[in-house]
């Protein structure tokens, strides 16, 4: 290198002087020469990847997922990195639902260096809570990993636990509620219970409340205690069992909107002893809309037929929704003391305020044969007899709609008061389902083979008729029917052994082709009207019978050559 320097230098001095060499560019150009292989190379970044491809094809998230996550970070630079981060969080209990939930809601964990997350990790490993617990409580409230262990989560942790008492408490309020780890709960919430429990609401009711109202338990401490003074001035006592709810109704409202609400109700009729008896006997109709106050005022008062005084007695009805309770249990009573039903009446508000579980159970799902059995004989004229045997296995209120659609089903098809005596007392569920999808197929089908109305009323109504209403007759009964009717058997013929012998139709159809073989062996013509009974009477025997009968008849001596 150094030779071939020194000959470049010698030629440029002999040019001609004219042409000066420029010392400083020769001296870069020297320069260039002499280092330039000494410079190390600088390495090629490697390329970053799309989010969305990466967790789809390297981790199988749901394009869904992927999508969210992306939306926030285009590309992953470091995949390596990401990769150890999703790895401990499966290794510690996470499923691949709980990574999606948390990535989408906060995917710059995906760059967050793996040690930073397993201290928030190992301080609910710590305190023992459950992996299941500790995947879902993270992925629910992932902002849980930016937090201090030592300020904020430890101590929190510790708080909840003195309050609710078990770790299965603490997770089913953090599943929803994981926000109560953002605060200094020994300045907030212990400070708010000290209170109510100075107050005499019991442990049992605050411990309630930090389940239906969270926020309550997070307000300043000052808030709760000026509501509290407020509530007493209002006239409900500390040992009232609403005192906590009324608290937190004052708190969840601002001076205006308490003095608007007061006007509404005075617009609507209210005196402000009604105002204040509203508030006594339930706080929380002042957070209802004013909409809805006016709504449901207006329909108990026109609908349900009562005045303003009932609802002052009654104000929780206020809270209910006309679409969803008031009115379907209205109209729900109104039909069942219309028909009779009803031993007694119940009150208005004891409608309105029985949990939908306990309604359907005392109105409609509790058993009343006699209510069943009067609404049998005064609607639709059944014998005392024949109602008590109906209603002894349908006793139901509720089905009582389902009875009066599904009579009126068959009586339009040709059903007498006889055939529908026959069929309520034989089979009274049928009478009580859904007519769509019980009576009218099994009508359709015998329909379909060409039957009249009167046969089929015979058919339904028989005390049989319960073997092959219970059966896919597609498979069974229609193959068998098309089959002796190929063998020369008239319908009539067909519908006669039907009736009389049902259980023979549903036997498998290479049963009968091969009992319609054996007799065709025997001799019998297809034509012939035992042909049938002959086949009916092989069913009812096997092999080692049959020939036990045979050698019977062997024995009289006469019937041999019959025999044979």
């Amino acid at each position: 290198m150094i030779p071939q320097i020194f000959k470049c230098m010698v030629s440029l001095s002999l040019k001609s002087k004219s042409q000066p060499v420029k010392r400083p560019q020769l001296c870069f150009s020297i320069s260039a020469l002499s280092f330039s292989s000494l410079q190390p190379e600088n390495p090629i970044p490697k390329p970053a990847v799309p989010l969305a491809e990466y967790l789809i094809n390297h981790h199988q998230f749901s394009p869904e997922a992927a999508s969210k996550a992306s939306s926030s970070f285009a590309y992953v630079k470091n995949p390596q990195q990401s990769d150890l981060v999703l790895s401990y969080l499966q290794e510690t209990g996470f499923t691949k639902t709980h990574l999606e939930k948390l990535v989408k809601r906060y995917p710059k964990v995906l760059f967050v260096n793996p040690h930073i997350i397993k201290p928030k990790i190992k301080i609910f490993q710590d305190s023992g809570f459950s992996a299941s617990d500790i995947a879902d409580i993270v992925s629910t409230g992932p902002w849980i990993l930016k937090r201090s262990v030592d300020n904020r989560l430890g101590p929190s942790i510790l708080v909840l636990k003195s309050v609710l008492g078990s770790n299965d408490s603490v997770a089913k309020l953090l599943k929803s509620s994981g926000w109560f780890l953002k605060h200094d709960l020994e300045k907030t919430m212990m400070v708010n219970i000290d209170f109510m429990k100075s107050c005499g609401i019991s442990p049992a009711q605050i411990i309630n409340y930090v389940f239906i109202f969270p926020r309550l338990f997070l307000l300043k401490p000052q808030s709760i205690v000026n509501s509290a003074k407020r509530v007493e001035e209002l006239g409900l006592d500390r040992n009232s069992k609403l005192f906590l709810q009324a608290i937190r109704v004052l708190c969840s409202m601002s001076l205006k909107n308490w003095e608007l609400k007061r006007e509404l109700f005075r617009k609507l009729g209210f005196s402000e002893t009604d105002i204040l008896a509203v508030f006594k006997r339930s706080p929380q109709v002042f957070c209802v809309s004013e909409k809805k106050i006016k709504q449901v005022t207006s329909f108990l008062i026109t609908a349900a037929n009562i005045d303003f005084s009932y609802v002052v007695r009654f104000p929780e009805l206020l809270i209910y929704s006309i679409e969803e309770r008031l009115k379907p249990r209205l109209e729900i009573m109104e039909i069942l003391e219309k028909k009779q039903v009803l031993n007694k009446k119940p009150s208005l508000v004891t409608t309105f305020k029985l949990p939908h579980k306990k309604f359907l159970e005392k109105r409609l799902e509790s058993k009343n044969p006699v209510a069943v059995s009067n609404y049998l004989i005064n609607q639709h004229h059944f014998s005392p007899e024949a109602a008590l045997q109906a209603s002894s296995t349908i006793s139901y209120l509720k089905k009582l709609h389902y009875l009066d659609m599904g009579l009126s089903f068959v009586r339009e098809r040709g059903f007498s008061q006889c055939h529908l005596k026959k069929l309520i007392r034989k089979l009274p569920g049928l009478l009580f389902s859904d007519v769509d999808k019980s009576i009218k197929p099994k009508l359709k089908f015998f329909q379909d083979l060409d039957f009249s109305p009167s046969d089929i009323a015979d058919i339904i109504s028989l005390k049989s008729s319960g073997r092959f209403l219970k059966h896919d007759l597609e498979k069974s009964m229609v193959p068998n029917i098309e089959f002796l009717k190929c063998c020369g058997i008239s319908s009539s013929v067909i519908l006669k052994r039907l009736v009389k012998f049902p259980r023979f139709f549903l036997l498998k159809p290479e049963r009968i082709e091969d009992l319609a073989k054996r007799v065709d062996a025997m001799g019998f013509d297809s034509m012939s009207k035992i042909y049938l009974p002959a086949m009916r009477v092989l069913t009812s025997m096997n092999s080692e019978n049959w020939e036990l009968k045979l050698d019977a008849f062997r024995c009289l001596g006469g019937f041999q050559r019959m025999i044979s």
